[in-house]
């Protein structure tokens, strides 16, 4: 079979009956399924509540990967300036450079317009967050190259892909763990030690990236609590078809009594902290 293009079409030659064939552009077409695989993993990071490590580590391997390959280009251009930064061509990085890049990479996996991904909303906002807790972890990687294969060419080891094969040399420098401190060509690291790892390399000032700023922090508690409200949000439909699993009337009984004993909790502490003024004011909207 010989291929040949003739303008925007392909056509293939039949030596069988010497016929020439239009090849439609949808069989030609390669799609790049690990963008779909990466919206997948953000939502299943989005609305999981075990295993996060797990997956974590495994959308920040396929964010190396995917701009370590050159499928895409991490650049943005500079609302102040009106100048294109590129992460290529940076040495230091800022909050606003890794929201530049984020959005960059937001286009690429093709939701730069899906409503959901808007910031605006909840869900939105939480992908977003993800995506950035995990650029601040890819970066450093990326420039440095500490990510590696083992010998069988594995990306991935322990529980569920729970682990990365890291550079020994990186390892023993930025490490959080003191095992890491021996010399070894290779070691591995849950997600927890390289986001820190990666941290601790950003705040090394003789490193080819480097930053004086660090990743929002996020409050595990309210994270937890938003996923549960949109887990119970979106249970609703089934409560329509019956679907309810057995014990789950109960269980959100017992949400409930906890979230009032908390809120009770709450503002007695924070009527606690207040002056006897606020505390006046306080009593005289109540009688009001």
């Amino acid at each position: 079979m010989i291929n040949f293009k003739n303008i925007n079409k392909l056509y293939w030659i039949n030596h069988i009956n010497k016929k020439v064939v239009k090849m439609s552009k949808e069989k030609t077409k390669i799609v790049d399924s690990s963008k779909q695989e990466q919206l997948t993993m953000i939502d299943n990071i989005v609305i999981g509540t075990s295993e996060l490590g797990n997956k974590r580590i495994v959308l920040t391997t396929m964010i190396i990967n995917s701009v370590k390959s050159g499928k895409v280009i991490l650049k943005y251009k500079d609302k102040i300036t009106g100048l294109e930064r590129t992460f290529k061509g940076l040495n230091k990085i800022t909050n606003a450079d890794v929201r530049g890049f984020v959005n960059c990479y937001k286009e690429w996996l093709g939701v730069e317009t899906d409503p959901t991904w808007d910031s605006k909303t909840d869900t939105g906002k939480e992908r977003l967050r993800i995506l950035k807790d995990s650029f601040w972890v890819a970066l450093p990687m990326i420039k440095v190259g500490a990510l590696q294969k083992n010998k069988s060419g594995k990306e991935f080891t322990g529980n569920k892909n729970s682990e990365v094969f890291v550079d020994g040399e990186f390892a023993k420098k930025y490490s959080p763990n003191p095992m890491h401190s021996k010399e070894s060509d290779q070691v591995t690291m849950k997600f927890s030690e390289l986001k820190k790892a990666s941290q601790n390399y950003l705040n090394d000032k003789d490193t080819d990236l480097n930053s004086d700023e660090i990743a929002s922090k996020d409050n595990s508690f309210v994270s937890s609590i938003k996923k549960l409200t949109r887990t119970i949000n979106a249970s609703k439909d089934e409560l329509v078809l019956k679907e309810q699993q057995a014990g789950t009337e109960q269980a959100i009984k017992q949400l409930e009594i906890a979230c009032v004993k908390w809120s009770t909790e709450f503002n007695k502490v924070k009527q606690s902290n207040m002056t006897p003024e606020q505390v006046a004011r306080l009593s005289q909207k109540k009688s009001a």
